[in-house]
């Protein structure tokens, strides 16, 4: 099954591209070859003057017990709003960042070291003011997600999907999506409240 075919193969995947940028959006995709490592990732686009964008995506993923690196190269599928294959861009790993791990109150007791990394991957596309179907639609597949994840069943079988949505509006209007001001926590206390800034 090629890559432009499998991507559409799922069922939910129309609500997926609903959502600007996907940080936990999971399903099992068999195909591809097995790791055990993903944390999770964002998508999203900066409009760079004169129709063109930067396409980008960030992928987290355990470097304390994921067996796996990062994809070399990244697949990544580009659609019209009609789901119609257009082209698929294949982004080389360049370096990863190791995030420093976020502690925002003093009960936490780490059972473990963690360590995550994340990576970026981007490539720049010219757009079309009137793209068919009135968008373009990016996508990352990628199995599979960590073996500490506890509130996913069989992690080691569960994949993870990120897309974004270059509208014609957006395109018109010169528009990037927003970038999220801090990395969340790393950890958090069990029945405790946390307050975070999402903006």
């Amino acid at each position: 099954m090629s890559f432009q075919d499998s991507i559409f193969s799922t069922k939910s995947f129309t609500g997926m591209f609903r959502v600007l940028t996907l940080f936990s959006l999971f399903f099992i995709f068999p195909q591809l070859a097995q790791a055990t490592h993903i944390v999770g990732g964002e998508m999203g686009y900066k409009y760079l003057g004169d129709n063109r964008f930067k396409i980008f995506l960030y992928v987290y993923r355990d470097c304390e017990t994921g067996l796996e690196g990062f994809d070399d190269p990244a697949y990544i599928g580009m659609y019209d709003g009609n789901r119609q294959f257009i082209k698929q861009y294949n982004i080389n790993f360049v370096e990863a960042d190791t995030l420093s791990a976020v502690v925002l109150d003093e009960c936490y007791e780490i059972p473990q070291p963690v360590c995550v990394e994340r990576t970026l991957y981007s490539f720049d596309i010219t757009a079309s003011n009137d793209p068919v179907g009135g968008k373009y639609i990016f996508v990352y597949q990628r199995c599979c997600r960590n073996e500490g994840v506890q509130n996913i069943y069989e992690p080691l079988e569960t994949g993870a999907a990120y897309s974004i949505e270059l509208t014609k509006l957006a395109i018109e209007k010169g528009n990037s999506t927003p970038n999220f001001k801090a990395w969340p926590p790393t950890f958090i206390c069990l029945d405790e409240q946390i307050d975070f800034d999402h903006s």
